[in-house]
């Protein structure tokens, strides 16, 4: 009776065995439809993303060969560095100029102030009025 016996455990074993690899096979069957179906859905949009970097690469050739080649960009670049240049040069002078004529501008405020302090006085007192020219000198002492 122990062969017998060792027979049937090893047939229940084998058994056992088979019916968890079935589960086990269904279980793992289900979730790889699962992820094929998450998976597929990813696949299209990367497919899709494809597509549109293909289309902006044909765009981008289509525009490219407009220009005869590489030097038109070189030149275009060139330009737009001259005329930033330019302007910037441009800007400096007129910043210098302004910086140099602001002795002038105040003394032009200066002077514009005083009209309208004369015209608030009197017509006797507009005589008598301090009528020392109007320079930065006066304003400024230099030295003890």
């Amino acid at each position: 009776m122990g062969v017998d016996q060792e027979v049937e455990n090893i047939y229940e074993a084998i058994y056992n065995i088979n019916g968890s690899l079935s589960t086990f096979s269904l279980t793992l069957g289900n979730f790889i439809e699962k992820m094929d179906n998450i998976l597929g859905g990813f696949d299209n949009k990367v497919l899709g993303v494809v597509d549109k970097v293909n289309q902006i690469g044909d765009q981008t050739t289509s525009f490219m060969n407009h220009f005869p080649s590489s030097i038109a960009y070189l030149l275009t670049i060139f330009l737009v560095v001259i005329v930033l240049n330019l302007l910037s040069v441009w800007l400096i002078y007129y910043i210098y100029l302004f910086i140099n004529e602001r002795e002038i501008r105040f003394d032009r405020q200066v002077r514009l102030y005083r009209k309208q302090i004369y015209r608030m006085l009197p017509e006797e007192d507009f005589y008598n009025a301090d009528t020392t020219s109007i320079n930065s000198e006066n304003y400024i002492k230099i030295g003890p």
